[in-house]
Formats: C-alpha cells, structure tokens, sequence
C-alpha cells in the first residue's frame, strides 16, 4: 500500500485594501540614517510627503507590518458578519490578542517579551503623523491630507485581549478609495527583507495601470528610503529583492538595469494577488456584480454620507450606522431605499 501523506491545514488568506499613495510614498523607514531621525521629508513639484513621529525612532518594516495586519483584521471582521447584518464599523476598533497579533506578525508568541514588543510599536505608531502635502492622489486631483494610524488601544494584561482603534480619517479613506489595490497580508508576512517588502509595495501601486515601470537609481533609493552611497551594492539589494518577491509572493517581475545611465525597468510577468479573493457560488459573484453600479458616494434623507465601495470579498455599503455586503437581502434593501428616493447619489 502507499505510504500515507499528511494534510496539511490551509492557511487562511487575510486580504486588505490599501490606498495607494500609501503604497508609493514611505510610510516606514529601512536605512539607519532615516530610522534614527525623526522625520522624512520628500518634495515634489506639486508639494511634499512628510512622515514624522514624536516617538524614538520614525516605524520600521515590524511596524509596518502590524498596520497592515490590524487592516487586514478589520476588514476580516467586517466579513465575518451574515448576509444583509449590520455591522457597527465607525468605532474603528480591532478587537485582536497579543497572542494572535504576535503569530500574524513575527510568527511566535512569547508572552512577556511579545506583549513588550507589540505595545511599544503600537505606542510608536500612535505617536506617528504621515502629511501628504499637496501630493495625495485623489479623484484625478492632488489635495492636502494628514493621517495618523492610531488613535489608541486598550491591552487587558492578564488575559492578552487587545482592542486597537485605527484612526478615524484612515480607515474612512481606506473604505472611500478607489484608489486602490487588494493585498494578501499572507504574502506580505513572508517578506522577511525590509528592501523586499517596501520594493513590493512601490511595485504593486506602478503596476495599477502598466505592465512596465522605469526609475533612476536616486527616485528608487529614495522610494525604498535606503542609501546611495555605494551604487553595487545597492543593485545587489534590489537583485535580492527581486528573487524574494519572485519567490514568496504571487507578483512576478523581470529587472533589467542599464549601467551606464543607472535606469531600473521592472517587468510584471504575473500577477494574480487581485484575483485570488474567496471563493463565491455562481449566484453571489452575478449579485456582487449587480451591486457593482452602486459604488459612490450616497446621501441618505437626513443628509449623511454613505459610501458603496468595493473590497476583497463583494461590494459593500459602510451606513452611518453600520456596514453592510450589498448581497442578495442587502441588495434589495439598498435598491428599495434608492428607488424611494431616501438614499440620493451625490
């Protein structure tokens, strides 16, 4: 008889939708010259990124990967409801442990030493402020916004039960954008280089649109917020880079570098992170599709915003009140309040 082989238990994906301005400018830091200052400024023609902190340190790739495991997380909760309920949303919270969070983002848990490690980058992000000076893409324009990550957190010591409150004005975005792309935070945790995670994060948002993207060698150190002091090993960086990508994530990329004029073309081979969401029956994916010509922005009669916005898992409408996934009932909730003229499109 053949030997028996041992299943193995899937991991379950946590997807999130991140903004893309977050995607290309540096929300953390990588070299030490950056890491030991306590703000980063980049001009552009139109304005300036600012990311600055009142902390010890500007965030670091552990930092990063907490906030994009704390959004990945929330959106997770917000689907985790039954069809057509309404979920309360706007306390922005993440209801999580130390335990969870410590495996989701450095893969063990070792309680006194997590549990340290995790409140002083929670502490740090709070103290964090990212200023998009006149550089956030928006609705084909470039407008003012300044975001913080969090707005506080509760940690029980005895039990490990930790609620995060993401910043207001963050997640309202995140839910608003359409701006976008959908990220595997699965994907993302395997990325154990910081060059390679904030490589795949530039790449993602230059890949929204082209299939082929060129940068001089100082645009991209300064993207990646690494040195440009010693040219060769800065091409071994982003060959390393590269391979790591190549290898752990679903996004494939070719590189070519001109020497002589120091010219980076990176190359999308495949892609399939966007479309490797969770599995729907026939009848829920033609519903979600339905859903998919009420995405905007809403007013309901006491003229409170509503916004109908796409995220991994369906089309979703986040009330003043609540969210819901605009699904079979939920669909013909929304359709009746439209057509009665309660909700308006604005």
């Amino acid at each position: 008889m053949p030997a028996k082989t041992k299943k193995t238990k899937a991991v379950p994906s946590l997807f999130l939708k991140e903004d893309a301005n977050f995607l290309e400018y540096p929300t953390w830091v990588i070299s030490a010259p950056f890491r030991e200052s306590k703000e980063l400024v980049i001009k552009r023609e139109n304005g300036k990124f600012v990311l600055r902190t009142t902390a010890d340190r500007l965030p670091t790739k552990e930092d990063r990967k907490v906030v994009l495991c704390l959004i990945a997380l929330f959106f997770q909760q917000i689907t985790q409801f039954k069809l057509a309920s309404v979920v309360p949303v706007y306390t922005f919270a993440v209801q999580t442990t130390t335990r969870e969070l410590s495996k989701q983002v450095f893969g063990y848990y070792k309680r006194d030493y997590s549990d340290k490690r995790l409140e002083a980058i929670l502490e740090r992000l709070a103290s964090t402020t990212i200023i998009f000076d006149g550089v956030f893409y928006e609705n084909g324009r470039y407008v003012r916004k300044v975001f913080h990550y969090l707005s506080g957190y509760e940690l029980e010591k005895e039990t490990g039960e930790l609620t995060v409150y993401l910043d207001e004005q963050l997640v309202k975005n995140l839910v608003r954008t359409s701006y976008f792309r959908f990220l595997n935070y699965k994907e993302l945790q395997k990325l154990t280089s910081g060059v390679a995670l904030r490589l795949f994060e530039v790449l993602c948002k230059a890949f929204l649109y082209r299939n082929q993207w060129k940068i001089g060698f100082s645009k991209l150190a300064q993207k990646l917020t690494v040195s440009t002091e010693h040219f060769s090993h800065f091409i071994r960086e982003i060959k390393k880079a590269v391979k790591e990508i190549n290898k752990k994530t679903s996004l494939k990329i070719d590189l070519q570098i001109n020497m002589l004029d120091g010219i980076f073309t990176f190359r999308k081979l495949a892609d399939s992170s966007e479309t490797e969401k969770l599995v729907l029956d026939t009848d829920k994916a033609l519903c979600d599709l339905e859903a998919m010509e009420f995405i905007g922005t809403w007013q309901d009669s006491k003229g409170r915003e509503i916004i109908v916005t796409h995220i991994s898992t369906g089309v979703w409408a986040f009330l003043p009140h609540g969210a819901m996934k605009l699904e079979s009932k939920g669909l013909e909730w929304f359709k009746e309040k439209v057509k009665s003229g309660e909700f308006v499109k604005v």
